[in-house]
């Protein structure tokens, strides 16, 4: 577990300015939504809500796609690997620091957007599952780029994952609509489109709770795939 901390805290250290920059977003956008807040709409504040989700989900995709490939294309792998870690702690150290800055920017989000909907005299009570479902998102998602990028190279792993995360709503027109619930990244992020602050809107938290439980699932995959791959292959 120490070494995957350490992974993480490097890689997080490596990627700080793409983290400063995403959190000085999420923060200057709010901070602008919030001084207007009493003059725009709810459909806006909305939208400003929506927009961010979308942000930390696919900054969370590309961060994970591109882990593996600038590891091995350093070949700082091979250094750390060759002191006795693991590559499931290694495989789980990424992770662990993409759940960091993606946990860092969701709590930012629900802070800046908390105060946003006050400030505009709207409820926020409910914005806290949003947040809670944007993160599970970006989690599920990062967790199968990770897997994909094992094998591929990151913009065909990110394309991947699109396509496997749009595969349930293909195959429920079909089989029904029990079949979302296999890989629920398709219904969460459309929950998230049809977000509200009024009581006709519910969150499902079923669907958070797997999407956690398939996150792992994803990594436990990754670290079976790449306990076979010849990390020593130079890449490009």
């Amino acid at each position: 577990m120490r070494a995957a901390v350490l992974i993480a805290a490097n890689f997080v250290r490596e990627q700080r300015w793409v983290v400063i920059l995403l959190l000085f977003w999420v923060v200057g956008s709010g901070l602008l939504s919030g001084v207007v807040g009493d003059r725009i709409s709810e459909d806006d504040l909305l939208f400003f809500l929506k927009q961010q989700a979308i942000y930390g989900v696919s900054i969370g995709s590309f961060l994970a796609a591109t882990a593996v490939h600038n590891e091995r294309r350093s070949r700082r792998i091979l250094a750390v690997l060759s002191k006795a870690v693991s590559r499931s702690e290694y495989l789980a150290g990424l992770l662990l620091a993409v759940v960091a800055i993606l946990a860092a920017y969701c709590l930012i989000m629900g802070v800046i957007g908390a105060w946003v909907l006050i400030r505009a005299g709207l409820p926020p009570a409910s914005l806290w599952f949003f947040v809670i479902a944007t993160f599970a998102t970006a989690l599920l998602t990062a967790s199968l780029t990770l897997l994909f990028s094992t094998v591929l190279p990151p913009v065909v792993a990110l394309a991947a994952t699109a396509i496997l995360v749009s595969l349930p709503a293909a195959v429920a027109a079909f089989a029904g609509p029990a079949v979302l619930h296999v890989l629920p990244a398709y219904s969460l992020i459309s929950q998230m489109f049809r977000f509200s602050l009024h009581a006709t809107w519910t969150p499902n938290w079923s669907l958070v709770a797997i999407a956690f439980g398939e996150a792992i699932l994803a990594w436990l995959i990754a670290s079976l795939i790449f306990s076979r791959r010849d990390v020593a292959v130079a890449v490009e």
